[in-house]
C-alpha cells in the first residue's frame, strides 16, 4: 500500500495541473525562448540580426556564402510576393491561398497548432 503511494504521490501536481487546463499555460512559456524567424526579421528590415539568427540556425558563420545566398534568396522571394499581392484582388489571393499546395501546407500548419 505505502509503495502504491510513493508511485502516485509524484504523479498528482502535473495530473491536477493538466485537470485545471494549466497545460497549455506551461507551454506557452516556452515562447520566450523561440528565436524570431529570419524571414520575420527580413520582412521588418532587420537584415543584420536575420543574418545573425540564420547563421545561428544553420550553424555557418555570418560571412559564410550559403548565407549569404539564402538571405538574398528569402529577399527576391519577399519583394516577389509584396509585388503579387499588390497587384491581386482579394479572391484570386484567397484562391491561391486555398489550392497552392505550400501555401495551403501554412494554412493548416496555422489552422491545427
Amino acid at each position: 500500500m505505502a509503495t502504491r503511494q510513493v508511485l502516485i504521490r509524484p504523479l498528482l501536481l502535473p495530473a491536477f495541473i493538466y485537470a485545471l487546463g494549466g497545460m497549455p499555460v506551461i507551454w506557452d512559456q516556452d515562447i520566450f525562448f523561440i528565436e524570431e524567424s529570419p524571414r520575420w526579421l527580413l520582412l521588418v528590415n532587420r537584415r543584420e540580426e536575420a543574418m545573425a539568427g540564420l547563421s545561428r540556425l544553420r550553424g555557418l558563420p555570418v560571412d559564410d556564402p550559403r548565407v549569404q545566398h539564402e538571405i538574398v534568396e528569402n529577399e527576391e522571394d519577399i519583394d516577389r510576393t509584396a509585388e503579387e499581392v499588390s497587384n491581386a484582388s482579394f479572391w484570386i489571393i484567397a484562391k491561391e491561398t486555398f489550392t497552392k499546395s505550400p501555401k495551403l501546407r501554412r494554412v493548416q500548419h496555422s489552422v491545427l497548432t
